[in-house]
């Protein structure tokens, strides 16, 4: 699949320009346009890539491991994303007389408890979905970076 990368910065505010809000509304990356319909949101991305592309990396519906998967997969971005967004944003990216102590502190807190929880799901195994490497391990391993 052909393709080209873009690279957007919020501090110059690439995202709200004109252009870019014409392909996502909501100001955000990633966003894939494919034959130019643009997909937001990384979880939707690679599903739709996967289910594009079929690979290793998908868990088919009929493996028991699926809803497990897709929790994973979503839950990367929409849920263990956020405090790490909140910490960064109130600690590094927003001008010092904007940051907010009390959200990176809290922020901060709500991501050390999802890191306890992911270390739990992988005590005694490898891969957050049964014996294998999925998109759920790269999403999860994104967040972790």
């Amino acid at each position: 699949m052909p393709y080209s990368v873009s690279r957007l910065s919020y501090r110059n505010r690439d995202v709200r320009k004109p252009e870019f809000i014409a392909i996502n509304p909501f100001g955000m990356v990633p966003t894939v346009v494919v034959d130019g319909v643009p997909i937001r949101e990384t979880g939707a991305i690679f599903e739709f890539l996967l289910g594009m592309h079929p690979t290793a990396l998908a868990v088919s519906r009929s493996e028991a491991q699926y809803a497990e998967y897709l929790v994973w997969l979503h839950s990367a971005e929409a849920t263990v994303f956020q405090p790490v967004v909140g910490y960064i944003m109130n600690t590094e990216i927003l001008p010092e007389s904007e940051r907010i102590a009390e959200v990176a502190r809290r922020c901060g807190a709500t991501w050390q408890d999802f890191l306890q929880i992911i270390n739990e799901t992988l005590a005694g195994r490898v891969f957050l979905c049964g014996t294998r490497f999925t998109a759920a391990d790269i999403l999860i391993g994104h967040v972790l970076r």
